[in-house]
């Protein structure tokens, strides 16, 4: 059993379905992203990685930003459950920390970029549908207290959230045929910015549409 929780290829499964869902659903993002940091902590390497993660710049910087959060909280005049739920909000930045080691290979950066572009693919052509008025938005009642919620606004989850998403998504595709010179990538870019300007009104999507490519042509 031992060596099966240490599998690194079970690690990469959870690594890959985490960044799947994070558009599609919060509850089996967490599932994965929580087996894969269990994974993480019973790794016959886990010392080592530690000693990795800290020599990076980028993550070392993330945990140090996160324990002055901690730190700050001290100060903090809130209740315990105010103060606890406060340093949660920012418990992302140990798992940058955490799952560097795991991602420095190329190999499995592409598989996690890849199923990000799958999912955020799969998002773009059902919003779309929906507004080309080819299919109806979906919204079925799975059970009590969940329901399976799909509009043209907001893809799976808020209009907030997903316009961020192809924002990130726009400007990764756009690299990406700049890269490989592939049209899908120049299709799924232009797609994607036309959705986060025109059909989300997600305003810090669009401002996030818009301030990169004004980066890059600056620079």
């Amino acid at each position: 059993m031992f060596n099966i929780l240490n599998s690194s290829k079970l690690l990469m499964f959870s690594l890959v379905a985490y960044v799947f869902f994070i558009p599609i659903s919060t509850s089996l993002m967490n599932l994965f992203l929580y087996i894969a940091l269990i994974l993480i902590a019973l790794n016959k390497d886990f010392i080592e990685n530690i000693k990795i993660s800290w020599k990076n710049y980028a993550s070392k910087s993330s945990i140090l930003f996160f324990l002055l959060v901690i730190l700050g909280s001290l100060w903090s005049i809130g209740s315990y459950e105010d103060i606890i739920e406060g340093i949660s909000t920012y418990k992302k930045f140990i798992f940058v920390f955490l799952m560097l080691p795991f991602l420095i290979e190329r190999k499995n950066n592409e598989l996690l970029i890849n199923a990000f572009f799958i999912s955020m693919s799969l998002i773009l052509c059902l919003v779309y549908l929906i507004f080309l008025d080819i299919i109806q938005p979906v919204n079925i009642q799975l059970y009590e207290g969940v329901s399976l919620h799909i509009s043209e606004n907001g893809g799976f989850k808020t209009h907030i959230i997903t316009n961020m998403l192809f924002a990130f998504f726009g400007f990764m595709s756009m690299h990406r045929f700049f890269d490989l010179n592939r049209v899908v990538y120049f299709l799924l870019g232009i797609l994607s910015f036309y959705y986060s300007i025109f059909i989300n009104d997600g305003t810090t999507g669009q401002i996030l549409s818009i301030v990169p490519q004004q980066i890059k042509t600056t620079i």
